[in-house]
């Protein structure tokens, strides 16, 4: 199950994400490093389109 929460801040959002219910250990282990390169991902392409 995935679940995201956006929450407003005066600075902008902040983005919860939960990610549970992998069928074994080494896929939590490869959602757990593949996340954060995801979310970056998508701060970037964020960034970009708010200076645009």
């Amino acid at each position: 199950m995935l679940t995201i929460q956006l929450d407003r801040l005066e600075t902008g959002t902040r983005l919860t994400l939960t990610h549970a219910g992998f069928a074994t250990e080494a896929a939590m282990a490869r959602h757990a490093e593949a996340w954060p390169q995801v979310l970056a991902h998508l701060d970037t392409v964020l960034a970009k389109g708010s200076a645009a």
